[in-house]
């Protein structure tokens, strides 16, 4: 089963992802910032990055533009409870659908589902 990457600052939210992912039988790895990510995770092509637009320090938006430069290759699902027009632009540039939280659980692992689907 594929590793989703979960960027998340709020602890509350980030565990209940972890839970939720978990119990469909996924690998979780879970950061609490942009910069926790890309300094303790090597993501990998079976993975999906589900991501927090809006973080502290680094914010979601510049966390793809680091992954687009770089050689992480990995799908993305980006995640924002304030998705300005400026903002669905951005992740739509990455590949990424933006999901406006909370978001449904089925809503959810289908984005995930489909983004892993889509980097085969």
């Amino acid at each position: 089963m594929a590793t989703i990457y979960v960027v998340e600052d709020d602890g509350a939210v980030r565990d209940s992802l972890r839970l939720l992912l978990e119990s469909e039988g996924f690998n979780v790895v879970a950061s609490a910032s942009a910069e926790a990510f890309l300094s303790e995770t090597q993501p990998d092509r079976a993975g999906c990055l589900l991501l927090d637009c809006h973080l502290p320090g680094m914010s979601g938006h510049e966390l793809l533009e680091v992954l687009s430069r770089g050689k992480m290759e990995v799908a993305v699902v980006a995640m924002s409870g304030d998705p300005d027009p400026a903002l669905r632009r951005a992740a739509e540039r990455h590949g990424a659908p933006l999901l406006v939280k909370p978001v449904p659980a089925e809503d959810l692992l289908r984005a995930i589902e489909d983004a892993l689907r889509a980097a085969g």
